[in-house]
């Protein structure tokens, strides 16, 4: 029976659950897999698919602190999510409910079926595809959006609490298997999240995955992290049980503060436990009521401005132009909207912090739509929407109250502009994360090659690999062409 997803999130007031083995079809474990201490089936390294790569990032024995924030922590899903390894996952339905969500991929319908993966059934599991316009495009029978499944691949989500809320997989509530439809490359994702990571952002672990559905290959896919409860409290050192936020950002296009009911509907945890909405309505409140020299404080009270402003550096250097920054607009009007972050509210001081997501347009130079065609901090543009052809409407990101505020930290933006130049933006640093992981999806780019005629062929995704090396050389020397340039002049926005 499909269940249309209400993306139901858990209550982060919830003990630590365990990791347990759900009942599927009974079946055991294969020849040369194990049990792991915490009750899971696991591949030895010595039988695994694929061998193992060069120790280019290994995992850490103990969660890697940066302030209050761990980046890389080491839990249960520290083994879904190793960087040495790319697994296969097998989804089970049944050929009806497989003919269901392919008929009406964008209605996001839940269907029912189980996960195979080393050896054990997990089930029963819920199943649906997952995604925006952007990832749809060109995947869909009908220019609306409406229509059946036309790609091989598409975006999927398998939840493991489909039937038992306690149920977890390593862990985890959910999969994420992302198709990266955007990218031929097939590694923007998981180098932006990596990025992010080693700046000491809180951000989604990746890794890369194989998937077949029903017995048949379907393709490689960027396997990413949900940002949930678990996330929250496996990153942040005061126990990560406050309010998530997706989407809500804590002014509007005018500049005042969000009602508690918009909160309220973008709300992914503590939603059953009479929340309150502290720090996003106080943030929102003290943007809306400051003036331009009491914008600072606004910013120290309710954010760890070092760590906002890694955010923003890591977002901007890396042109993650379908994100915070992009302010979408229609021509003419003030009104605009943004997308794809999430903000974290502590629950004992109400401090907030912001998570990158969704990636897929990241090091971009030339997309028609995400394109954020002048630069973040620029203050010489009318704040309504505008248009440059060939891109449509966007109003400029520094008419928002809170990303004008951000513009005025410029020293504190080059200073760690200068420190990301000299630490993960930097070719001796990404150059082995991309050789590696390179290595470790050539088997499955060209699996894929061989096997579906609309998949990506082997010289196209080579040729994608090198595109986006020549990217991350072109976004290189434009950060240090604005790190030579200094501070900026900031012009007024929002005098009072």
């Amino acid at each position: 029976m499909p269940v249309v997803d209400p993306e139901e999130n858990a209550t982060v007031d919830d003990p630590p659950v365990p990791t347990v083995r759900m009942e599927g079809l009974g079946r055991e474990a294969g020849e040369g897999a194990e049990v792991s201490e915490i009750g899971e089936t696991r591949e030895r390294s010595d039988n695994r698919e694929v061998g193992e790569l060069p120790a280019v990032e290994e995992t850490p024995a103990e969660p890697t602190p940066v302030g209050p924030v761990v980046t890389d922590p080491y839990d249960d899903a520290t083994y879904i999510y190793d960087q040495q390894a790319l697994r296969t996952y097998e989804l089970v339905l049944s050929p009806e409910d497989l003919a269901l969500i392919d008929s009406a991929p964008r209605e996001e319908m839940y269907v029912q079926g189980a996960l195979r993966f080393e050896g054990q059934e997990y089930g029963p599991v819920g199943i649906r595809y997952k995604g925006s316009v952007g990832a749809f495009r060109g995947c869909i029978s009908t220019e609306d959006g409406s229509g059946a499944k036309s790609c091989t691949k598409l975006s999927m989500k398998v939840k493991f609490n489909w039937n038992d809320p306690e149920a977890r997989f390593f862990g985890l509530k959910k999969l994420q298997f992302h198709s990266m439809v955007n990218d031929p490359a097939m590694l923007k994702e998981r180098l932006g999240y990596w990025m992010f990571r080693q700046f000491g952002v809180p951000a989604p672990r990746a890794v890369h995955a194989r998937l077949i559905i029903n017995g048949r290959f379907n393709g490689l896919f960027a396997l990413v992290e949900q940002i949930d409860g678990r996330f929250t409290r496996s990153r942040f050192s005061e126990g990560g049980k406050g309010n998530l936020y997706k989407e809500a950002w804590p002014i509007d296009s005018l500049g005042l503060a969000r009602s508690q009911m918009y909160l309220l509907e973008r709300l992914k945890t503590n939603e059953d436990e009479d929340p309150t909405f502290h720090g996003m309505v106080g943030f929102g409140t003290d943007l809306q009521n400051a003036s331009a020299d009491n914008l600072p404080e606004v910013l120290k009270s309710w954010t760890d401005l070092e760590q906002t402003m890694r955010y923003v550096v890591v977002d901007r250097t890396t042109r993650n132009d379908d994100g915070a920054f992009h302010w979408y607009a229609r021509a003419g009007a003030a009104t605009a909207w943004n997308h794809n972050y999430y903000w974290y509210e502590e629950p004992e001081t109400a401090r907030l912090w912001i998570i990158p997501w969704d990636l897929d347009s990241t090091f971009n130079l030339d997309s028609r739509i995400t394109t954020i065609w002048m630069p973040w901090d620029d203050t010489s543009h009318e704040c309504i929407g505008m248009s440059q052809s060939p891109h449509p409407a966007l109003r400029a990101p520094s008419c928002d109250k809170l990303i004008w505020a951000w513009a005025q930290q410029q020293d504190r933006f080059l200073a760690l502009l200068e420190a990301f130049l000299a630490g993960p933006f930097r070719e001796e640093a990404w150059e082995p994360q991309l050789s590696a992981w390179q290595a470790q999806i050539a088997p499955f780019v060209q699996e894929a090659d061989l096997t579906h005629a609309d998949a990506v062929t082997v010289p196209e995704w080579q040729a994608a690999t090198m595109d986006l090396r020549t990217r991350l050389l072109v976004l290189r020397e434009a950060a240090s062409a604005r790190l030579a340039e200094g501070p900026k002049e900031i012009g007024e926005r929002w005098a009072m």
